[in-house]
């Protein structure tokens, strides 16, 4: 349950990152101290270690109470996810980050801002993760949480999980194609999830359209924001240049522009944590939809081929049956073949019927979570622009007296009236 001791490859903790990364309120897990570590050849470009703090009175699920501090590398994430799915299959999982940062475009895997933005998602993983009671319950997490190097390279040699850390494990999107999940007579829960294929893939094309859209605005607000700057800038160099009546005018006009470039700033990063962000996340959380609805396609392969196995085994018995000198021995073994594909089959429409009905109430959890949560995300980006807009005409307005002033005296009325219609002092 201590912090292990640094193995000597450790690059020590990233220098922009918290260091602290605060909890989401009711998490024991704290994701913090991310840490650059050498490879282990000179082949090996490094990775990135987070440390993990879990503190619990209690205990909570398959984690016994106490504190731990671990640490895991992304990688190792990947790996509690997929094994997560494997043992409940057709839920829904909390997102994991995408290989890029929102915030950090362009930056490389090491870039301390990239780094730290990557922290802040794994923290909102892990807090996801333990609202979901099933997930929580899971012997994988306390392995993930408390155990150390050793014991958790052991669990997982003893319980493989095959493409963890491949691009296969990232789900490609474009890929997926409605009524995946085979052919044949339709139940209703069938339909209900074809239903459910096709509205997540038109899901996704408008929300990548939306997506693409807020980035170009983003584009735009940061050269406006550049370029009222240099205005800014230029107005006041003016003002200090001309030392006429105007010249405070003119400094006046060039920090107003300053102030709504540092408000341009402001409004770029709120519309990248308040609505960007969402968005990219509700992208990513499709792709945890269709892993999910691809599991329950390949329970439903299973079930077809353990029941078409079924039959040809039940038609050799029969011809073993019906022909003549046919040895008692061979009768056996075909009768044995037929029980075992029976059970085979029958077990496999079980396991069918379990990931449907979990997938099914995991799809209007989903559904029910995110109409509310993207109305939410609308509404506050909503009433933000309104904030900005109000901002902006109220620093305009907030220099018209100035300005009415220097136009006054340039029309030789020194001390002229106010904005507002009080006399000048």
């Amino acid at each position: 349950r201590e912090e292990r001791p640094s193995d000597g490859r450790s690059g020590g903790v990233m220098a922009s990152a918290s260091g602290s990364g605060s909890a989401h309120p009711h998490c024991p897990v704290t994701v913090c101290d991310p840490t650059k570590n050498q490879g282990d050849s000179q082949l090996s470009a490094g990775f990135v270690t987070y440390k993990l703090k879990t503190e619990t009175t209690s205990g909570f699920g398959s984690v016994a109470a106490g504190k731990y501090k671990v640490h895991r590398r992304f990688n190792d994430f990947i790996w509690l996810d997929s094994s997560m799915m494997m043992e409940v299959v057709g839920t829904i999982m909390p997102p994991l980050p995408g290989k890029r940062g929102l915030a950090t475009r362009g930056a490389g895997r090491f870039d301390a801002d990239f780094v730290e933005e990557r922290r802040e998602q794994l923290q909102t993983y892990l807090a996801r993760l333990m609202e979901r009671a099933e997930l929580v319950s899971l012997p994988v997490l306390s392995v993930f949480l408390c155990a150390d190097d050793g014991a958790m390279a052991a669990y997982k040699a003893n319980h493989p999980i095959a493409n963890v850390g491949s691009k296969s494990y990232f789900v490609n999107l474009s890929a997926f194609s409605p009524g995946s999940i085979g052919d044949g007579p339709k139940t209703a829960a069938d339909l209900k999830l074809d239903e459910v294929e096709a509205h997540v893939v038109l899901l996704e094309e408008r929300l990548q359209v939306i997506s693409r859209h807020a980035l170009e605005v983003s584009r735009r607000n940061k050269d406006v924001s550049d370029q009222l700057f240099e205005s800014g800038l230029a107005f006041t160099l003016l003002g200090q240049a001309d030392p006429s009546r105007c010249s405070d005018a003119l400094r006046a006009m060039g920090h107003a522009a300053d102030q709504l470039s540092m408000d341009m700033k402001a409004q770029i990063r709120c519309d990248r944590d308040e609505f960007e962000r969402p968005i990219a996340d509700y992208l990513l959380t499709l792709g945890s939809v269709k892993q999910a609805l691809e599991q329950r396609s390949q329970c439903l392969h299973a079930k077809t081929q353990a029941e078409a196995d079924k039959q040809a085994r039940e038609t050799a018995l029969n011809k073993g049956e019906a022909a003549a000198g046919t040895s008692l021995g061979t009768l056996g073994a075909l009768r044995a073949a037929s029980e075992a594909a029976d059970q085979r089959a029958d077990a496999a429409r079980e396991a069918l019927d379990a990931v449907t009905t979990r997938l099914c109430g995991e799809v209007d959890r989903f559904k029910a979570e995110k109409a509310a949560d993207m109305t939410a995300v609308c509404k506050r980006y909503a009433e933000y622009q309104l904030t900005h807009a109000a901002a902006t005409e109220k620093r305009w307005r907030s220099l018209l007296p100035q300005l009415t002033v220097a136009l006054q005296r340039l029309h030789g009325k020194p001390g002229g009236t106010q904005a507002g219609g009080g006399a000048a002092r």
